[in-house]
Formats: structure tokens, C-alpha cells, sequence
């Protein structure tokens, strides 16, 4: 088990690839989820700061990162001129009442070495998606 397996399970599709909002959420969670101890140690990988490594590794070459790039949410969003204005439209984004990268203290900060915070706030988004 390694980071490879570790994307295959939790990371099997791109980002840019989900066309939908809700595909976007669960994707996310998916991720997210994935970070979670239980899951981790089942791939003999860690998480730190934001990124998915090799258990015991100090380096970040080929490191897994939670940003922007690897979000779908963001790839269907924030990324359509560069522009934060559509965090806003962002359900997630709504959620919380801002983009995910731009102001500290909000979910994805707070989970920079525990998803929970994300993994939390993308189920009630989801939630409140299954309500319309």
C-alpha cells in the first residue's frame, strides 16, 4: 500500500473531470474522507498540512495536495476566470460564507492536519443539496 493506492481509492477521477455540483460535493467528501486515520493507516500513508505522503516520509515530492487543483468544487468555480467572486456561487463556499483558501480560520484551514472540518461542512452541503 503507498500514495498510489491511496489516490485510486480516494482521488480515481480528476477534478476537472465532475460536471456536476452534486457529483463535485461527493467527490470532495470522497477526498476528504480519505484523510481520515482509519483510512490513512490502511495505506501506509500520512497527513500533513494539507498534502498525502508516504508513512515516514519528510519530503513532499509526489506528495498529494488538498488545494485548489485537486478540488472539484474549485474546478467547477473558482477556476472559470481566476476570479474568487464564484467561490461564492460555490454551494460549499455558501456553506460557509467564503472561499476555502482566501481567509484563514474557516473549515479547509482547520483542516490542514484533521479533515474533519471539511469532511463536516461538505455533508451538510450535500444535505442541503438533497433538499432541493
Amino acid at each position: 500500500m503507498s500514495i498510489n493506492t491511496w489516490i485510486h481509492e480516494f482521488y480515481a477521477t480528476n477534478a476537472d473531470d465532475v460536471v456536476s455540483k452534486k457529483q463535485a460535493v461527493k467527490h470532495s467528501l470522497k477526498k476528504w474522507k480519505g484523510a481520515l486515520k482509519k483510512n490513512l493507516k490502511r495505506h501506509s500513508v500520512s497527513y500533513q498540512d494539507h498534502h498525502i505522503k508516504n508513512a515516514g516520509s519528510d519530503s513532499l515530492v509526489g506528495a498529494f495536495r488538498f488545494d485548489g487543483t485537486t478540488c472539484a468544487l474549485c474546478s467547477l468555480y473558482a477556476f472559470n476566470d481566476h476570479s474568487s467572486i464564484h467561490c461564492k456561487k460555490c454551494p460549499l463556499g455558501k456553506l460557509v460564507g467564503q472561499s476555502c483558501g482566501l481567509d484563514a480560520g474557516k473549515e479547509y484551514d482547520r483542516a490542514a492536519d484533521d479533515p474533519k472540518p471539511m469532511i463536516k461542512a461538505l455533508r451538510k452541503t450535500l444535505k442541503l443539496l438533497k433538499k432541493r
